[in-house]
């Protein structure tokens, strides 16, 4: 969601996998008008009005948004029950074993217009990642006070430096001469060595070219096991609260990632990670489900080195179509962050009385324009 000029809006885009070179492609489909309050009711009728606009509510794998509650509730209420492969394989064979399946006909009679439907829900890995290096580190503060008192001397040191950047005009050309630019921001200054590998997932999580939902799982198993090397390296003593912090703040936020069959199957089929980061309590079980899809393929699939996702599936058909499946989502909101990063410099304030309608057009013709030159090339 955006806000400007009085005037809210909902972002949605559109995010899926080129079946030939398996790469992943993106536009926006809709920017619309949010009217009053913005609860979990509305937004879902706003997605399900998207979604039936463009006729893909049963194309539509999974919606990723931030971690806005009323997002997380109207995907809690309105949300599509997660099911695993292996559910999926149990309810085909009872529909081909011709089990009677009972309907309640007052549940029908009685639905009304506010029963929708959403698909299943991800909440975004780089704004739960920001809530770590924001919100959990805070612990570290009180948790130890020599880190503390080191923080606050540091922090107090980089903000009268980037203060006086912009008080003399010498002291900033000694800065740019020194380190061959100004200082953009505070953020850009306090960057600590502890927080790099964080600064890295959020990097590789909101890429485009590298945000598959098969990601997300050894990303997090990455950053766990670097912040844990870091608690043993010698010079790192000072910030050991840090980083403690960060570690605890990771497993409470993303210990479900673990847990979940959708995302560790996306990550075992990804050629370049396979089971590599599945964890060992959990790998037989992948595998089974996989097996039971697949049965003539796994084998070769995990037994094969090829980390290019085109020749790793060349000869293996249907480990294509599962990582197809469960690789189409992505792990973070980004996109649409781009998006109303766009919409800025459209819905100016000389430009604030543009309609709903020509303000979506607007904004969907300026976004989606690769799409539009890859089509002309094509044709």
């Amino acid at each position: 969601m955006w806000s400007s000029n009085n005037r809210s809006f909902l972002g949605v885009t559109i995010h899926w996998i080129n079946q030939e070179i398996l790469s992943i492609c993106s536009g926006a489909l809709a920017c619309r008008t949010i009217i009053g309050r913005h609860t979990y009711e509305v937004l879902a009728e706003i997605l399900q009005d998207v979604h039936r606009d463009f006729n893909i509510k049963d194309k539509v794998t999974v919606t990723t948004t931030d971690n806005g509650s009323n997002f997380v509730k109207a995907f809690n209420v309105f949300a599509e029950v997660q099911r695993t492969i292996q559910d999926r394989e149990e309810e085909d064979e009872e529909e081909e074993e011709g089990h009677t399946v009972f309907i309640n006909v007052t549940d029908i009679f009685y639905k009304t217009e506010e029963d929708y439907s959403l698909p299943l829900h991800q909440r975004c890995a780089c704004h739960t990642l920001n809530l770590v290096a924001t919100r959990d580190i805070e612990g570290a503060l009180t948790q130890s006070e020599a880190f503390k008192k080191v923080s606050r001397s540091t922090i107090g040191k980089c903000q009268g430096l980037w203060n006086k950047q912009h008080r003399s005009t010498q002291a900033s050309d000694i800065i740019k001469d020194k380190l061959g630019c100004q200082l953009a921001s505070l953020r850009c200054l306090c960057i600590f060595k502890v927080m790099a590998p964080l600064a890295k997932a959020l990097d590789v999580l909101q890429s485009d070219k590298m945000a598959y939902t098969g990601v997300l799982v050894p990303t997090i198993s990455i950053l766990l096991n670097r912040m844990e090397q870091m608690k043993h390296e010698a010079n790192m003593h000072h910030c050991n609260p840090l980083v403690d912090a960060i570690i605890n703040g990771v497993k409470r936020r993303f210990g479900y990632i673990f847990q979940d069959a959708r995302l560790l199957v996306a990550s075992a089929a990804h050629p370049m990670f396979r089971l590599a980061y599945i964890p060992s309590g959990k790998k037989a079980d992948v595998v089974s489900n996989l097996t039971r899809t697949v049965l003539n393929e796994v084998d070769s699939y995990f037994q094969s080195p090829e980390t290019n996702l085109v020749n790793a599936f060349q000869n293996l058909p249907m480990m294509k179509k599962i990582f197809l499946k469960y690789n189409t989502g992505v792990p973070a909101s980004a996109a649409c962050e781009r998006l109303f990063s766009v919409e800025k410099d459209i819905f100016r304030p000389k430009r604030n009385r543009l309609s709903d309608a020509n303000f979506e057009k607007l904004i969907l013709c300026r976004v989606n324009k690769h799409l539009l030159l890859t089509s002309l090339a094509t044709s």
